[in-house]
């Protein structure tokens, strides 16, 4: 301050206020602590937070000469009124200075801030689920005009009271069921909304979702099948609104999925899809009583051992398994069917029935409502478990109460086969959502998981629409090795297989998903058939990398994991798993690190040069087969003459016969087919192949005897052990000068 008077305050906020609110006033004083009266002259500027001047009328003060006493002060009044300005343009902050300057030429200033807020409307939500009750949900709500989007979580028995925009808006998500109001467990899921509805500002609105107008999504395949896994959602552009909600669930509890229909947009309302994506499998469990049919809905218990064929089992009611239960029953060889005893875990109910000899057990729910349970690995559960809803429960006891009681199980511990479906219907959500997998409408692919049996292997499939964004998925885990039959169809009502792609992913370690191997991202149409195998040897580098060379740099992204599918790839990101990579020209390091990576090219010298490209890896739980392993890549390079080229890597590429273990076998003389390709994928001119064979993990090797015959194929023989492993190394040249060498400890196994 350069005067002797000053505003008090210095700083004066009028808040907020909406366009429609009466002018805002506020004063503040100026103080003169001297003996002299002083004038001051006001002046006022008003700018946004965007930089422009606020709009003429929207600030005013009451006085422009304000007289201070000596010993006094004088008090000004400042007015915002929200009402002025285009309502479209003038929504923001405001900085305000008032310039006063005395009557011997001295200035100060007093700072007013005030905010113009938006427009709102106010809205009530309600959610109803399909039992009538007021529902959870999970809703987006999306301007369409400015892009806002607002996430809303509706409680269960409670509307939303919202305050929203005005405009045009997109107002859709998922109503869960659940089995009691305000508690239990969610018993099916509905899409329900209204794609395109108007807010106006000054009129209030009520948004009913009301999922009880839905229709069940029903999906026919060519075997009978069971829901494993599913997402449900819209995808809804319009001006600057675009979104994508897709929800997912992973459990075949959920085995109901509904959308209510909606109406067509017109032609200057945007797009709107209908979407949703399903995995079917074999079903786990049928279960009937014999002789007097029917069907009995049994859940399987979470990593409970699965039944795999069929049984007739005598049913027996032991109570809660508790030790008065047991007392004087024998239950072995039985179907023991108990009730569910909270004072007990799930796992300790059935291991009580595991050691007393009982074939299966059946947990009959103690309460109303969807009875889900889970055991975890390490519970080391024994034998095959379900649960049972409270009123099919207690027509089962009923039954075994009056007499003897069969029952008939057919089970499938690893389904052969999976269906996996993906739906998008334009415009609208239809009147009927039925859809079917037909042999003319689907692509299938015949995979064969490799693994130790009991091993479980986890699995993913994820399709890929035009412009997806994100993918989630719950991993499925498999008992290996298994055969499986996989489907791929977007249904017969609107098919776009060839705008779609699959990505299917494993997961070998157990205990972390991280350790991940992919396939690359497939593109099917229908009548496409296709064969792989995950996991099978031989393991080592991957195939599927970059190695190009782009005027004087290489450009190498390297993956450590690959199996025998040239597609597949898996990177080493965790401690436990190690790697190693050198590049070398005429001999000397050029470069040494974990991995190579594109992003971070290699430079090299414009004229004629040998490169070496070294890659080793050491694993150990990953695969029990190539625990360690190492490639060395040896080809000529200079610069290209059309500016990029593929590096001349030669890769091996082996057909072991083996078994679904990655096992040969043992004691007799075997023979295995060996050929080569370029990272090119050209078929090179091959000049020489050598092989050696370890028997001890590659402390000592012997020479294979390797038989050229047609097409640039191999024969090596091999004598297998009667047991352990055989461990190879290779060695091969072809006519320009590429050469590679490869070194796979515990390469397959024999039995």
């Amino acid at each position: 301050m350069d005067a002797n008077v000053y505003s008090s305050p210095s700083v004066v906020s009028m808040g907020a206020a909406n366009l429609d609110a009466n002018p805002v006033e506020k004063s503040y004083k100026y103080v003169n602590p001297s003996d002299t009266d002083v004038t001051l002259n006001l002046t006022m500027t008003a700018t946004g937070q965007d930089l422009t001047e606020a709009p003429a009328g929207m600030f005013q003060l009451n006085q422009s000469t304000v007289t201070v006493p000596a010993h006094g002060s004088s008090e000004v009044k400042v007015t915002f009124n929200p009402a002025v300005g285009d309502p479209n343009k003038s929504v923001q902050d405001y900085k305000v200075v008032v310039k006063a300057i005395s009557s011997d030429n001295k200035t100060f200033n007093t700072i007013i801030g005030a905010t113009k807020v938006e427009p709102l409307v106010k809205v009530k939500l309600q959610t109803i689920d399909r039992n009538g009750n007021k529902g959870f949900g999970e809703i987006i709500a999306t301007n369409l005009d400015t892009g806002k989007v607002t996430q809303i979580y509706q409680n269960l028995g409670v509307d939303s009271d919202l305050l929203l925009q005005p405009g045009r808006y997109s107002v859709m998500g998922t109503v869960q069921t659940k089995d009691q109001i305000g508690l239990g467990f969610t018993q099916d899921y509905t899409l329900v909304g209204e794609p395109m509805l108007e807010l106006k500002y000054k009129e209030d609105k009520t948004i009913t979702l009301d999922a009880r107008l839905g229709k069940e999504i029903k999906i026919s395949t060519p075997k009978e099948s069971e829901q494993g896994g599913w997402h449900l959602g819209y995808r809804r552009t319009m001006s600057k609104g675009t979104v994508d909600f897709y929800k997912g669930a992973s459990s075949a509890i959920w085995d109901h999925v509904y959308a209510v229909p909606t109406e067509p947009l017109k032609a200057d309302e945007g797009t709107f899809s209908f979407e949703f994506d399903q995995r079917r499998y074999a079903p786990v469990i049928k279960a009937s009583y014999d002789g007097l049919g029917g069907s009995i809905p049994l859940e399987p218990v979470g990593f409970a051992p699965r039944l795999d064929g069929t049984r007739n089992l005598k049913a027996v009611n032991v109570g809660k398994a508790l030790p008065e239960d047991l007392s004087g029953k024998d239950i072995s060889g039985k179907l023991a069917v108990i009730t569910r005893d909270a004072s007990q875990s799930t796992a300790q109910q059935i291991k009580t029935l595991q050691a007393a000899g009982a074939e299966a057990v059946v947990l009959v729910s103690d309460k109303p409502g969807i009875y889900a349970a889970s055991v975890k690995r390490t519970d080391n559960i024994g034998i095959p478990a379900y649960t049972l809803g409270q009123e099919d429960g207690t027509a089962l006891l009923n039954r075994i109460a009056n007499g003897p009681t069969l029952i008939n199980l057919r089970g499938i511990a690893n389904s052969p086969y999976v269906y996996n479906i993906q739906l998008s219907y334009p415009d609208v959500i239809p009147s009927e959502v039925v859809d079917e997998v037909t042999a003319e409408n689907s692509a299938v692919v015949m995979n064969h998981y490799r693994g130790t049996k009991g091993k479980y292997v986890g699995e993913t499939t994820s399709p890929i629409r035009p412009n997806e964004v994100m993918i989630t998925n719950v991993v499925r885990w498999i008992d290996t090795p298994l055969d499986r039959e996989e489907w791929y169809s977007t249904g017969s009502k609107f098919p776009r297989m060839e705008k779609m792609n699959w990505l299917q992913t494993v997961y070998p370690v157990l205990t972390n998903i991280g350790q991940n191997v992919k396939d690359a991202m497939w593109n099917y149409l229908p009548g496409d058939k296709r064969e792989q195998t995950w996991l099978g040897a031989a393991i080592g580098q991957s195939q599927y990398m970059n190695a190009y060379r782009e005027g004087d740099k290489f450009f190498i992204q390297n993956h450590e994991f690959g199996d025998s599918e040239p597609t597949h790839w898996g990177d080493f990101f965790l401690p436990v798993d190690d790697s190693n990579v050198k590049l070398f020209k005429d001999g000397n390091l050029v470069k040494a690190d974990k991995w190579f990576d594109t992003t971070k090219p290699l430079a090299v010298s414009p004229e004629p040069a040998t490169y070496t490209v070294y890659m080793d890896t050491k694993q150990s739980v990953w695969s029990p087969l190539s625990t360690t392993s190492d490639i060395t890549f040896t080809f000529k390079s200079d610069r290209p003459a059309n500016g990029k080229e593929d590096l001349a890597l030669l890769w091996p590429r082996y057909d072991f016969k083996l078994d679904g273990e990655n096992k040969a076998k043992g004691g007799i003389t075997d023979h295995f087919d060996l050929s080569f390709v370029l990272q090119s994928g050209a078929t090179p001119d091959m000049q020489g192949v050598e092989a050696s064979v370890s028997t001890d993990d590659g402390n000592t090797w012997s020479t294979a005897k390797v038989q050229k015959i047609e097409g640039g194929h191999y024969t090596v023989t091999v004598k297998n052990p009667a047991s352990g492993y055989v461990s190879l190394k290779i060695k091969a040249w072809d006519a320009n000068g590429s050469q590679v060498e490869q070194t796979l400890i515990r390469a397959y196994g024999v039995r």
